[in-house]
């Protein structure tokens, strides 16, 4: 076997010596182009100026550093008109001009910082013997072209959180092909961060050491009165609708078994399940209008028909059910996006998987990420728009070259 094919050289390069210098696979060879086109007006030259040795890496063999001598040729353009009168010789695709590195080392870099980020890329890096740094990957990732968007026709957009109550962004995606587009940064004014915000400055300076999530979290067990300004929609409806449940004395499943048993299918319920889910809807009146609710409104989700919601808006107020009603409220807000939810065919699914990859592409960057580069590791993302494994391996290849 030719050592040329060992190391996957390109035709036209003979290895003229193999050496091991300072720990370093050193791989001499010489170019036997007998001519080679120029790169302004691509006609053939074959008259030599002069001769010079290219360094650059290449990717590690059995762990070991590898580094390429390759002497290349200049040669003359005798074009007339061409304004390059010498240029020297092309060895691609093993390697770009002017690079230092070979083609296939610059795309392993690429992909191992898109999968790690810089810091964790560096570290695995060094173990596999590629001698780079976390910068140079951050660069590598930062070279990455970004496609233009196509028409999209149905669009989804989600929010996500840089840091908690501060800084915020949002994300793109085309809701057919569930692609990720793009991620742009938002800038929002909650009432209860300025208030946190406010009263973390206010006991700091009375000595308060501890972080702002534990202010926020001592802020939610306040009653609602407290804080008339600040709304306490976030507490979940069905939450409470079992806790005034709860106090029956002949049921022994919590709060969380409850809420889990209005919103599964009574098909899928074990027996003991259905007994326990009687044992709820016979607890009070109340208790059996909440569930007849829960399910017609299940059923809006699960079949699509939006048009039921104003009839079952109406028969929640009919109720006097304490529990709905700031649900309720937050319905009325947003009613258009809640008829398009239970209408359209379309699902949320897609985009909070999404933001579950950038979350985790943000923490393992600690959280120090620039949109621009969470941005690209989202969209170069291995599963961002495909669903098989054979298709994210050919997508993440093909985007990369």
């Amino acid at each position: 076997m030719k050592v040329e094919l060992l190391f996957s050289l390109v035709e036209g390069l003979e290895v003229t010596n193999i050496e091991v210098i300072d720990g370093v696979l050193t791989i001499s060879a010489v170019s036997t182009q007998q001519s080679a086109c120029c790169p302004l007006c691509s006609s053939l030259a074959t008259r030599v100026h002069g001769h010079y040795t290219r360094t650059f890496g290449d990717l590690p063999c059995a762990g070991q550093p590898v580094r390429l001598l390759v002497q290349v040729r200049k040669f003359f353009c005798d074009v007339t008109g061409c304004e390059r009168k010498i240029f020297t010789e092309r060895i691609a695709p093993l390697v770009k001009p002017c690079a230092r590195v070979t083609t296939r080392l610059s795309e392993s870099v690429q992909t191992i910082g898109l999968a790690t980020g810089g810091m964790l890329g560096a570290r695995l890096t060094d173990r596999l013997g590629i001698q780079t740094c976390w910068m140079t990957i951050l660069r590598r990732i930062m070279a990455l072209p970004t496609a233009p968007a196509e028409q999209i026709v149905e669009l989804g957009i989600d929010d996500f959180s840089f840091r908690r109550g501060r800084k915020f962004g949002s994300i793109l995606v085309d809701m057919q092909s569930h692609n990720v587009i793009d991620l742009l940064p938002v800038k929002r004014d909650f009432a209860k961060s300025l208030l946190t915000a406010k009263l973390e400055r206010e006991v700091r300076a009375k000595g308060y050491k501890g972080s702002q999530r534990g202010v926020y979290r001592y802020l939610a067990t306040l009653e609602p009165s407290a804080f008339p300004n600040v709304s306490r929609a976030s507490v979940s409806t069905s939450r409470q609708a079992a806790s005034s449940m709860s106090s029956n004395p002949p049921l022994t499943i919590s709060v969380q078994q409850a809420t889990w048993l209005f919103f599964r299918k009574q098909a899928d319920l074990k027996e003991a399940e259905q007994e326990n889910l009687r044992l709820v809807r016979q607890a009070s009146p109340k208790a059996e209008a909440a569930y007849q609710l829960v399910e017609k409104f299940l059923q809006m989700v699960r079949e699509h028909t939006g048009e039921q919601l104003d009839a079952w808006l109406k028969e929640v107020e009919a109720s006097h059910i304490e529990a709905f009603k700031s649900f309720v409220t937050g319905v009325q807000q947003d009613k258009d996006a809640v008829l398009a939810a239970l209408t359209l065919p379309w699902s949320t699914g897609p985009l909070e998987g999404h933001v579950n990859r950038l979350k985790l592409s943000k923490r393992s960057m600690y959280g120090r990420a620039k949109i621009d580069l969470l941005g690209l590791r989202v969209l170069y993302h291995p599963e961002a728009s495909m669903t098989s494994k054979g298709e994210q391996a050919s997508a993440a290849a093909s985007r990369v070259k």
